[in-house]
């Protein structure tokens, strides 16, 4: 994990892996993709306690801040503030569908045949089920958690 770390992480997202199940993709700045055969809560937990961020007491302050309740972006330093964004639909309970991307690789959110298209800086595309709105909603929320910081 510190060395996906060190590579940047511009974005974890769950995926399913036919005949292995529930995965979660890792995308690097400098080109680095990754598979974990953890699913998207852990490799959340896993990050938190890298950064030394307690992401239950992370989640109230900034929630209250932004008066949402669910969907904080989620600040692990200065630097790398991931906002939650819808990537898949669930299969069963207990299933996360929420990816994480950091707001400082998005280069530009579009629309194509009704489906949202994240573009990061290094001209990787993530496919949101989130409108577009949604998504430069959850963004700009980020930006404010940035400048609270």
């Amino acid at each position: 994990m510190e060395k996906i770390i060190s590579e940047e992480l511009m974005a974890f997202l769950p995926v399913y892996i036919k005949m292995k199940g529930n995965f979660t993709l890792l995308y690097t700045a400098q080109g680095g993709v990754y598979h974990m055969d953890k699913n998207i809560r852990t490799v959340l937990n896993q990050l938190s306690q890298i950064f030394l961020v307690d992401l239950k007491a992370t989640r109230k302050y900034y929630g209250e801040l932004l008066s949402v309740t669910n969907l904080v972006p989620i600040p692990f330093n200065q630097d790398n503030i991931f906002v939650p964004l819808k990537v898949r639909k669930p299969l069963c309970r207990n299933d996360g569908s929420m990816g994480y991307v950091n707001i400082k690789f998005i280069e530009k959110v579009k629309e194509s045949n009704g489906k949202t298209i994240i573009h990061l800086k290094d001209k990787t595309t993530i496919h949101s089920l989130n409108s577009v709105a949604t998504a430069n909603k959850h963004i700009k929320n980020g930006y404010i958690v940035k400048r609270l910081y």
